[in-house]
């Protein structure tokens, strides 16, 4: 296959090439209802993955909360305009070789796995469980939906609450906790439905 063809590399080409009217549109969002159903799991100061971080927006919300911050990007050019926004060393890495173990107390992927093939995105789930430590908590979030699409050079993987359920339950390791949906408002009088997944790592069976 040539590179350029693959859904991912694609995808990583729009960031590359659109990341200032990006970071434009999204670094403002507010999340504090994601963040509201995410955090209370945490210890104080606990260990976060901003697993495909995009501007940092969340990373740096996280920091200014008080939590210690990991984050990742495929895009290079998000990953350089995240390290300056947060002043962390984000790591340019893809979903496929996420290497961490047993190191987060939690795993934050905001609208970061939709762009991850359906044949792919279970792998990415079992990757960033692995990152976390026994009783690390889990959140995703993805459009609403039911196909894969690819959408003006970017891949989009959309899903119900039945299917992030059912991914939840296939990853190695994870037990459920929730998975809902909610509505964003958008500034030009659109809405998009979201649908979110909070899950816990499966604490170690004693030895």
């Amino acid at each position: 296959m040539n590179p350029a063809s693959d859904p991912i590399d694609t995808t990583i080409d729009y960031y590359d090439t659109n990341a200032a009217a990006f970071i434009e549109r999204t670094v403002d969002i507010d999340l504090s209802d994601e963040y509201e159903a995410f955090l209370p799991h945490l210890p104080s100061g606990a260990h976060i993955l901003d697993a495909g971080c995009g501007s940092g927006r969340d990373a740096r919300a996280f920091l200014d909360m008080g939590y210690q911050v990991s984050a990742f990007d495929g895009s290079i050019e998000m990953v350089r305009h995240a390290s300056t926004h947060t002043g962390l060393d984000v790591r340019h890495l893809r979903f496929e070789d996420v290497d961490y173990e047993d190191q987060f107390d939690g795993a934050w992927a905001s609208a970061s796995l939709l762009h991850v093939p359906a044949k792919q995105v279970l792998d990415a789930v079992n990757r960033l469980a692995r990152s976390l430590k026994p009783g690390g908590i889990f959140y995703m979030s993805m459009k609403h939906g039911s196909d894969q699409q690819c959408i003006e050079g970017r891949l989009f993987l959309f899903v119900d609450e039945a299917r992030v359920q059912a991914i939840i339950e296939q990853a190695t390791g994870l037990e459920p906790i929730r998975t809902w949906s909610s509505t964003e408002q958008r500034e030009d009088g659109s809405t998009q439905v979201w649908v979110h997944a909070l899950a816990r790592r499966a604490a170690a069976s004693p030895s």
